[in-house]
């Protein structure tokens, strides 16, 4: 999950907006949450600046710019511009919690892989971030939440990676 907080230019609001996927055979289809209010949306095709969604039962082009903390989106004819307050993806270790595994990270939705901060061999501490991802135009510190010692790294920086892919191998170490 990813989770951003994000005010509409010219305004004193807020929008929290949580980003996560609705099933786990299907890296395309996402839920957004904006404020309590819950879209379902499935990405059909996704381009650098955009690409093409079904939102609502009908097949919509958007369009994402983004400049530092500043994001434009256009969908459906309109132009919304935010800034970026506070963008933090989901800490590997509540998965873990839930019965995730505990031997590698893998992608939690679909991207591309900024930055790799760590190397093979290297002990990690609980919450470390081991590398960045971008997905949707946001920037995403990927960790897990128990210590271990990388074994592999399975991706590239500037790779695209789908949901669920294992990104690197890990030994868990006793903490």
């Amino acid at each position: 999950m990813i989770r951003v907080q994000l005010q509409p230019a010219k305004t004193s609001s807020l929008w929290t907006v949580a980003l996560e996927r609705t099933r786990l055979d299907a890296a395309d289809d996402l839920q957004a949450q904006i404020n309590q209010r819950t879209f379902d949306f499935e990405l059909l095709k996704t381009e650098p600046a955009g690409g093409v969604m079904r939102l609502h039962g009908q097949v919509q082009r958007y369009y994402v710019w983004r400049d530092g903390s500043r994001i434009q989106v256009w969908l459906a004819g309109r132009i919304y511009e935010l800034d970026i307050v506070e963008s933090r993806a989901q800490r590997a270790g509540a998965a873990e919690q839930a019965g995730g595994p505990r031997d590698r990270l893998t992608a939690p939705m679909p991207g591309t892989i900024r930055q790799i901060k760590i190397q093979v061999g290297d002990s990690v501490e609980p919450h470390q971030t081991l590398l960045m991802m971008e997905s949707m135009k946001m920037e995403s510190a990927l960790a897990v939440g128990h210590a271990a010692r990388v074994i592999e790294i399975c991706c590239q920086v500037g790779q695209l990676v789908q949901m669920n892919e294992t990104l690197i191998k890990l030994e868990p170490l006793a903490s």
